[in-house]
């Protein structure tokens, strides 16, 4: 009795875990297609630059605000300090927000097929 106990415990566990990721994956990608569909001309451009070139790294400036709206989104990934400058950075395009692009149509049209 007290092993079925346990494995229901650890049942709704998974399951409360499983529904948890299911919710913030909603909400992330919820967020994010909103401010990709609406954000400025200038970060539009600088976003497909980064689409474009997803697997590329970026030298940005630390304290740029366009930076740090990007990393406050999560949509760039600080890699490391740039050695030469240090108000740089090396910046990559978080892979979730490719795969939001691409199957997002309205979001492909944007930053895709321009």
């Amino acid at each position: 009795m007290k092993y079925y106990i346990l494995v229901v415990i650890i049942f709704v566990i998974a399951i409360t875990f499983i529904i948890m990721n299911l919710i913030y994956r909603f909400n992330f990608n919820y967020k994010i297609e909103r401010y990709l569909l609406n954000c400025d001309l200038l970060e539009q451009e600088v976003l497909k630059t980064f689409i474009k070139n997803k697997n590329q790294t970026f030298p940005l400036t630390n304290q740029s605000p366009i930076t740090q709206k990007f990393l406050n989104l999560n949509i760039l990934t600080k890699i490391k300090n740039d050695d030469v400058n240090p108000a740089h950075g090396i910046y990559l395009l978080n892979a979730n927000i490719f795969d939001l692009v691409i199957k997002n149509n309205k979001l492909k049209k944007i930053y895709l097929e321009n």
